[in-house]
């Protein structure tokens, strides 16, 4: 989900001109938000991804976490 995140806002800012390279994720939203910055639609669009992606990534950390936990509890 998060690769299709990073896609997404990739190809949002790709239609606005904006390439934004490579990089870890964390380094390519903060570059979308950095380019967006001049371009008020653009930069809704990429806070709205990035939020979501925040939010999905804290899901499945928190999944992970459950997970961990019920193997875990299994094993003792």
């Amino acid at each position: 989900m998060r690769a299709e995140l990073d896609a997404q806002i990739r190809g949002v800012s790709k239609t606005f001109g904006l390439i934004l390279g490579t990089g870890n994720s964390n380094t390519l939203i903060r570059r979308a938000e950095e380019l967006a910055n001049g371009h008020p639609m653009l930069s809704r669009l990429v806070a709205k991804l990035a939020d979501v992606r925040r939010l999905v990534v804290l899901q499945v950390v928190a999944i992970d976490r459950e997970i961990r936990r019920l193997i875990q509890s299994e094993t003792n």
